[in-house]
């Protein structure tokens, strides 16, 4: 099966410093993260940070501490700062392509991975990580390619041949705690992988692009979203209820599809349920609902297989 660059688990740093920099002080901030406690974790660091703001490692198990904590945008804008402050450190682009390809944002996991290899041409990761994206970057133009013309035999065959290639040689990612051997100038920091924080990540992204979908009246794109084993609600077969559909998407000059409150109840690797508030709003008609919505991992992305709405 095809795997998902939102997948890449976020490494454990090894920040190429020009300079050696105290470590032991962080050793109990690390412990906290690997046994959870976050908010002990972060309310160290803010003290850590006082006295060195400057010191690029503790900023980055900052960003680690925020990706676990499920703030997504806040690890964002701080990796980038890292990245700008710490040009010549390849992780914090790599951990920022993480996040970019969970919110399905190619492009920018694209550029970020090659600026890691830039700072740091022998750096395997990126490298690896960089060809998975332009595999999921190609996957996606052949899908389109064959939603856009059921005949196209092409396309199909390259699709496949991606995930036969996926299917037969997976790799590997790093354990928590495995690392290149270390030298002096190599800060180390072994903290596991934030996997709940990037499906949390990657299924809301799904979901925001089916409400673009939606808003720009795309009816393919719209009905891709949806898993093959979603059964229609009001007893509607899937034939009849694509056809209401899409006439509900064409038939408005306008939609402005928005989300909100989003509540994750559980999620695992295959599967996840949330709850959300969904505005509509069209040239004829407006309203605000809260859903309840059952997400399926599927082969290339996560898909709608459940909605219902909450009372």
């Amino acid at each position: 099966m095809y795997r998902q660059p939102g997948r890449f688990v976020i490494v454990p740093l090894l920040l190429w410093a020009t300079g050696a920099v105290a470590l032991n002080g962080l050793d109990a901030i690390r412990e906290q993260i690997r046994a959870g406690r976050l908010d002990a974790a972060a309310t160290q660091l803010e003290a850590y940070l006082v006295t060195r703001p400057d010191d690029p490692q503790a900023r980055f198990l900052n960003s680690v501490v925020l990706v676990r904590q499920g703030r997504t945008e806040a690890a964002i804008a701080s990796l980038r700062k890292l990245a700008k402050d710490y040009p010549r450190l390849p992780e914090p682009y790599n951990n920022l392509a993480v996040l970019y390809a969970a919110q399905s944002d190619y492009e920018a996991a694209r550029d970020a991975l090659l600026q890691a290899i830039k700072a740091h041409p022998g750096y395997a990761t990126a490298h690896e990580n960089l060809g998975d994206i332009y595999v999921k970057m190609a996957a996606d133009a052949y899908d389109r390619a064959v939603r856009l013309d059921r005949g196209n035999g092409s396309a199909k065959d390259k699709l496949a041949l991606l995930d036969r290639v996926f299917a037969r040689a997976p790799t590997r990612p790093p354990e928590a705690g495995e690392a290149r051997p270390a030298s002096a100038d190599t800060l180390q920091s072994p903290i596991p992988a934030a996997t709940g924080a990037v499906r949390r990540a990657a299924v809301r992204a799904s979901l925001e692009a089916w409400a673009r979908a939606w808003s720009n009246q795309d009816v393919e794109g719209y009905l891709a979203s949806y898993a093959a084993s979603f059964v229609p609600p009001g007893g509607l077969s899937r034939a009849a209820w694509e056809r209401q559909r899409r006439v509900r998407l064409e038939r408005p000059a306008r939609i402005e599809i928005k989300l909100s409150g989003w509540r994750f109840q559980t999620i695992g690797e295959k599967r996840a349920e949330l709850s959300l508030t969904q505005d509509y709003r069209s040239d004829s008609y407006r309203d605000r609902v809260r859903k309840r919505i059952v997400m399926i991992k599927g082969e290339r992305r996560w898909r709608i297989a459940g909605e219902e709405l909450q009372r």
